[in-house]
């Protein structure tokens, strides 16, 4: 039997679980927010039923478009959120923000990376990116993580997502090489490729071409659901001004006005 030293034994560190989550209807939903264990990493300007860190990466010179449209009210939203705000640059007034690691997480991808190089070499192609990053980063820290997953990201769109999908990819596979566990749902395209080159024949334009069907049928879907919720707003609308109407009326009366053609 060991015998007490006098010494406590360091305090064990409990086993961590990170989904990071986006915006894609196609596994947004999946994102597990009633398994406690996970914690939900995501985007400051987007709805999640949960939210245990926020990842602002835009530099202030870059908060331009709708959302960004009142910096004031966005750090207020920043703020409201209650959680750490990951940040590449200082921003007074946002109260909980976290500054981050960006040249050492960028080193796990290129160990010859130098601050200096930031603008061409730094692996980061999107907010997505950023947040696989710090939670590879955290592992090799130390920081026991038993699973690393990822819901709510396709990157299936030509142009911006077309090099953010490859640069996601490539940080997936190196937490893989790395030793995490990495989960991406079925539904998802992630980490998933049409052919094998040199045993399979490249895709043609012909199964291109199901594939954008079967993506414009889900349009077409979504698209009819907006219409049936649009008359819904309608007929609310018109049942809202309905009452007000009637509202007005009754405030008249009760002061002693006369309705044409009421009975008295």
């Amino acid at each position: 039997m060991t015998q007490p030293t006098g010494q406590e034994a360091p305090a064990v560190k409990p086993a961590r679980k990170i989904a990071i989550v986006g915006t894609a209807s196609s596994t947004f939903h999946e994102t597990p927010y009633q398994d406690q264990a996970f914690e939900i990493w995501g985007l400051p300007w987007h709805k999640y039923e949960r939210l245990d860190a926020a990842f602002e990466i835009h530099c202030r010179a870059l908060w331009t478009g709708p959302t960004f449209q009142d910096h004031d009210a966005y750090i207020k939203k920043l703020n409201g959120l209650g959680v750490p705000v990951y940040m590449l640059e200082d921003v007074p007034g946002v109260e909980r923000q976290v500054g981050y690691p960006v040249h050492d997480v960028a080193r796990l991808f290129d160990p010859d990376y130098e601050p200096a190089q930031l603008a061409q070499r730094g692996p980061f192609a999107s907010s997505i990116a950023y947040m696989i990053g710090l939670a590879v980063y955290q592992f090799t820290q130390g920081e026991p993580i038993d699973e690393l997953a990822v819901y709510g990201v396709d990157m299936l769109c030509n142009d911006e997502y077309a090099y953010q999908r490859a640069n996601c990819d490539a940080w997936l596979m190196l937490a893989r090489g790395l030793g995490m566990k990495v989960t991406v749902p079925a539904n998802s395209a992630l980490l998933k490729y049409s052919f094998v080159y040199g045993i399979h024949a490249p895709p043609s334009e012909l199964k291109r071409g199901v594939h954008s069907g079967y993506l414009q049928k889900r349009r077409a879907s979504f698209a009819q659901q907006l219409e049936v919720k649009k008359r819904e707003c309608a007929h609310l609308e018109g049942a809202i001004l309905e009452l007000d109407n009637l509202t007005g009326f009754a405030v008249h009366y009760e002061r002693g006005g006369v309705i044409p053609g009421a009975d008295t």
